[in-house]
């Protein structure tokens, strides 16, 4: 379960964070994006959230989580196209030539901290 190791990282990330700001409040809220296609199983991440948060900066903190859709775009007919599912081919015209952008990253976007 590689998402322990994912909020390890998170955690220290937030405090480095905070460390930098200057402020010396909990945090009370993180938001993250994480990409559909990068085998980041969000119910165990939360799991992991709520059980290695605990006695830190983040004990508490409401994880919001958001998952973006990813997109292809065909190089042979100049497509873009949101999508859900990981193609192998061009939805438009069945090419092979693609390149999926998106859905593969797991970012934090913000944190709210209270004064």
């Amino acid at each position: 379960m590689h998402e322990i190791s994912l909020v390890q990282s998170l955690i220290e990330q937030v405090e480095s964070e905070v460390k930098r700001s200057g402020h010396s409040g909990r945090v009370t809220r993180v938001e993250l994006n994480i990409g559909r296609f990068s085998c980041v199983h969000v119910d165990s991440l939360r799991f992991a959230f709520e059980t290695l948060s605990a006695n830190s900066i983040l004990d508490g903190a409401e994880l919001d989580i958001s998952q973006d859709r990813s997109v292809c775009l065909c190089n042979d007919c100049q497509t873009s196209t949101e999508t859900d599912v990981l193609p192998t081919n061009c939805p438009a015209c069945d090419s092979h030539d693609i390149v999926l952008q998106g859905g593969h990253d797991l970012m934090l976007m913000s944190m709210e901290i209270e004064d």
